[in-house]
């Protein structure tokens, strides 16, 4: 069944009323009719199957119906992502919510050359919330993964994070990440802290070494940012499961 995710204040009293861009994917794209079935994420809460019980040009009116599995990783994986050309970042939001990852920053390091105006910056983020909510509807999760406010490499709130893991092409293959997951916890709030094509500054290195950061090699080759970080969140999946 095709899933979707709602907010909360679209439920009450056991109905979804959606009047978002959905209402088009609903009635125009999937061409789903009163009848049929389709599950329903509500954002931050239960994911429900959900009965349409109406169809109509600005809105679908849908009844909630028992409460589903939850399709999501039990564990916390955020990516500081460097900033990157425009379609590299979209590919790397959409693949990152479907491998698991619970939130994505997008980060601006001393080496990217991908810069944001401040006025274009919620415009932005809306975008990528969007893409975001299609790939994890498409991923079958019950958790929207979050696009985080732009941060720069020092604005980040390094406390909230239990472990901290820096993908750095100058590590030693010694500390490989496939022999640094074994030693995280499942239960741990990580944050993947990945570069921009430049790489991370001297100056970047030692500000995270000194929050922490644990430094990995991921082998022999380069990697493009947004192959890395994927790569890191595949990894995960695998070591861990969902």
């Amino acid at each position: 069944m095709q899933r979707y995710f709602v907010p909360k204040d679209s439920i009450r009293d056991k109905t979804c009323t959606i009047i978002n861009q959905d209402v088009h994917h609903i009635r125009d794209v999937m061409r789903y009719r009163p009848g049929q079935r389709v599950i329903i994420s509500v954002i931050d809460s239960l994911t429900y199957e959900a009965l349409i019980t109406s169809v109509a040009s600005d809105k679908v009116v849908l009844t909630l119906e028992g409460t589903t599995l939850v399709n999501t990783p039990n564990y916390n994986l955020t990516i500081a992502q460097a900033l990157i050309r425009k379609d590299r970042f979209e590919i790397l939001l959409e693949k990152a919510s479907e491998f698991g990852a619970t939130a994505i920053i997008p980060t601006v390091f001393a080496r990217s050359i991908v810069k944001i105006e401040e006025t274009k910056a919620e415009r932005k983020l809306e975008r990528y919330q969007a893409i975001v909510k299609e790939a994890a509807e498409q991923a079958q999760r019950s958790i929207l993964p979050k696009v985080m406010p732009f941060q720069t490499v020092a604005s980040i709130d390094y406390s909230a994070y239990d472990k901290i893991i820096v993908c750095y092409e100058q590590e030693a293959l010694t500390n490989h990440l496939n022999l640094v997951i074994p030693k995280l916890k499942m239960t741990d709030n990580i944050l993947i802290v990945v570069g921009p094509e430049g790489g991370i500054s001297p100056e970047e290195r030692q500000f995270l070494f000194d929050k922490g950061a644990i430094f990995v090699s991921l082998g022999a080759r380069i990697y493009r940012s947004e192959s890395a970080a994927l790569m890191v969140l595949a990894a995960f999946t695998y070591t861990w499961g969902i």
